[in-house]
């Protein structure tokens, strides 16, 4: 009937228009994203050839190859039933009859649907099937049958079907309306990366406004019908009558009106919150932990708390060899965790090759990473009241303890017998070492950037207490501490990031939310997945951040998702001594001000522990990056020189071409060789059963 009629061309131009709206968003988006492109390709062309040189013969490779082998080529929306891929194919069957000029005419004959759907043997299996998704439409004999009962002739182009009921389903026709009847395709979710997460949800929008006004519509038809409107008008005048009676159902009806729409608001947040966590969630990013990572490649991991003695709770990984008599122990840099030795699995990750040398690992993380747990419960923002003094000298002792306590409970260090009380009753570490014979085991320390830094200082700040430290011997990639060499970027952001802490004072540099980290971590991955933009984020971070060589597989491109493993958060404090260092050209404790120095050091200016090196009194390896820009290697070179000054049997120093992330990201197979040649050596120098006199302890 008219209303029927009606209705459906409403719904078909309702259909059309969202179908309309979605291609024309493709189409800016394509515009956006060729504009963009080739903004990126003309600073690769200005600045870096190389990469826009590889982007060219990229591009040179994708046209060459078929459609069919392009995995970039666009492919046809996927049909939203039986009948649309019928539908589909009868217009591809006719599109190419007619686009074959070469063949005689006869031979271009169209086909006809009927004939497709009777050829279609396959999907009529599947059809028949029982609770199949194709069930809808009739089988081909059914078919046959419906056409000779009634006389018609089969659907074609000349004789379009009638029209259909309307396409819409909900609940007063959803027992009617097969699920096959819509031929809307509704856009679906796939991707990962942000840009792509925003075209997305944009077409879903789309689609969800499309969906709500054929509701509308729908409804209004349903209720402009003659006996639903005779229904209402007989109703309406007995509706008033009794609201004049009874003003009370006024007040009833208000009530009831606000109860929907308080429902109507609550299920507009629901529906707010799910769009928030199916576009800004870490569901379809490589989020798995160190523990996950570790399990993965086929390796035991072991997770202990370690507690430090003014109240922080870290978190110290192991990859456990409980019998070896080697021990390892690995410190991340800044802004880092212990991802950074796990990231490239077996064959690229430093930890793991150290595992399979038989060596027993440790990892660990400093305050400011993980949970951040303290004992004091409502600490608040004094947690991050720290610098690089207390990761040297509160959270690497309490690492060392915890490494030997543990393996003195798996019976790898033996006890010291001793009736004497201890020397240094008020460093647990100093009485620990004393009570058992630490040449049981050795103890290694590899550390990086910060945490070489940190290590130092541990070794020095010890030595010059007369305490003892419980390491082996020590190797240092890319340490920090001495900076009188730094990038430009240094001397610029540095007095903004002053000015901004006086102005509004914080306490730590970290992404505030999970929501920004997976931000940060989506648009990552949207710059990566790209050619030309992963051409231009890996000439910036080789150029002026972080260095290496200009390479695809620079660690910024190869490793999944570093913006989301790492990144974990600092305190302002070790920004503000990074600053001390930079400013003073000394490799120094955190100066807290004349009146605390001499409340914390016992002097006016805090140590300088370059100019202690003369008490280190185990080896150290020194591992600097020509390519690195943060740390530059003259820096390093003065360590080992100084080092080497006063002992020239324990500096030991080695070049590579590394940059400063490729120490832990990225290390290539020369340098994971020497690293892993000098652990080696170390445990050569001890036969089997051999103690001998420990190095570490003061007597």
């Amino acid at each position: 009937n008219m209303w029927e009629w009606t209705e459906y061309v409403v719904d078909s131009f309702l259909i059309l228009a969202n179908e309309t709206t979605k291609s024309a968003i493709q189409e800016v988006w394509a515009l956006i994203t060729q504009i963009a492109n080739s903004l990126t390709l003309l600073f690769l062309r200005l600045f870096y050839k190389q990469g826009y040189t590889a982007y060219q013969e990229y591009r040179k490779r994708i046209k060459e190859a078929s459609p069919e082998d392009d995995p970039a080529s666009p492919r046809p929306l996927p049909p939203a039933s039986r009948r649309a891929s019928l539908l589909h194919r009868w217009t591809a069957t006719n599109k190419r009859s007619t686009l074959e000029p070469d063949s005689p005419r006869k031979s271009r004959k169209k086909t006809t649907f009927a004939e497709l759907l009777d050829e279609d043997d396959e999907l009529e299996t599947i059809a028949e099937e029982p609770g199949s998704p194709l069930d809808p439409l009739p089988s081909r004999t059914n078919a046959t049958k419906h056409q000779k009962k009634n006389n018609r002739t089969p659907p074609s182009p000349l004789n379009p079907p009638p029209p259909p009921p309307p396409l819409f389903r909900n609940k007063r026709n959803r027992n009617k309306l097969p699920p096959a009847v819509d031929l809307v395709h509704h856009h679906e979710q796939v991707t990962t990366g942000l840009f792509e997460d925003v075209l997305t949800g944009t077409m879903l929008l789309v689609d969800s406004l499309a969906g709500k006004a054929r509701d509308i519509t729908h409804w209004i038809f349903a209720s402009l019908q003659f006996s639903k409107l005779s229904a209402f008008l007989a109703w309406f005048p007995a509706a008033v009558s009794r609201v004049v009676m009874d003003p009370s159902r006024v007040w009833w009806f208000i009530k009831r009106q606000c109860a929907r729409a308080m429902l109507a608001v609550r299920s507009a947040r629901a529906s707010a919150d799910r769009t928030r966590q199916t576009f800004i969630s870490s569901k379809q990013l490589d989020v798995r932990t160190v523990s996950v990572i570790i399990a993965q490649a086929g390796y035991p991991y072991e997770e202990y708390t370690v507690e430090t003695d003014d109240g922080y709770v870290l978190k110290l990984e192991r990859i456990p060899n409980r019998k070896s008599k080697d021990v390892l122990y690995f410190q991340h840099g800044i802004f880092d965790n212990s991802f950074a030795w796990v990231a490239n699995g077996s064959t690229g990750s430093l930890a793991l090759r150290a595992w399979d040398q038989g060596y027993d690992v440790f990892l660990g993380n400093f305050r400011g990473n993980g949970e951040r747990k303290h004992t004091n419960m409502n600490i608040g923002d004094k947690y991050w009241d720290f610098s690089i003094n207390e990761h040297a000298f509160k959270d690497m002792p309490s690492f060392v303890q915890k490494i030997y306590e543990i393996k003195l409970k798996e019976g790898i260090v033996s006890p010291v017998p001793s009736t004497s009380s201890p020397v240094h009753p008020e460093d647990p570490l100093a009485t620990l070492l004393e009570r058992v014979n630490t040449a049981d085991m050795r103890l290694s320390v590899i550390s990086h950037s910060m945490g070489a830094a940190a290590t130092l200082m541990y070794i020095v700040g010890r030595r010059m207490n007369d305490l003892p430290h419980g390491l082996a011997q020590a190797i240092l990639l890319s340490p920090a501490g001495y900076h009188a060499t730094a990038p430009a970027i240094c001397g610029i952001l540095g007095p903004v990031i002053n000015l901004f802490l006086w102005i509004y004072p914080f306490h730590v540099f970290r992404f505030p939310n999970e929501g920004t980290r997976v931000f940060a971590a989506k648009v990552m991955h949207s710059l990566i997945n790209n050619p030309a933009t992963k051409d231009l984020i890996i000439y910036v971070m080789s150029r002026f951040l972080l260095g290496g060589k200009l390479d695809p597989d620079h660690p910024v491109a190869k490793v999944p998702n570093l913006a989301y493993n790492t990144f974990s958060g600092t305190s302002t404090g070790v920004y503000k001594h990074f600053w001390q260092l930079y400013k003073s050209s000394r490799f120094q404790g955190f100066d807290y001000g004349r009146v605390k120095n001499l409340l914390v050091y016992g002097t006016p200016m805090p140590p300088n522990y370059m100019a202690n090196y003369d008490k280190i009194d185990i080896p150290i390896h020194f591992l600097m990056g020509l390519n690195d820009n943060l740390i530059a290697p003259q820096n390093i070179m003065k360590h080992h020189s100084t080092l080497k000054k006063h002992h020239p049997d324990l500096a030991f120093l080695k070049a590579s071409s590394a940059g400063h992330v490729e120490f832990t990201l990225g290390l290539d197979d020369q340098m994971l060789d020497y690293v892993i040649s000098i652990l080696q050596n170390a445990m050569d120098k001890v036969p089997e059963g051999a103690k001998p006199t420990p190095v570490n302890n003061v007597q």
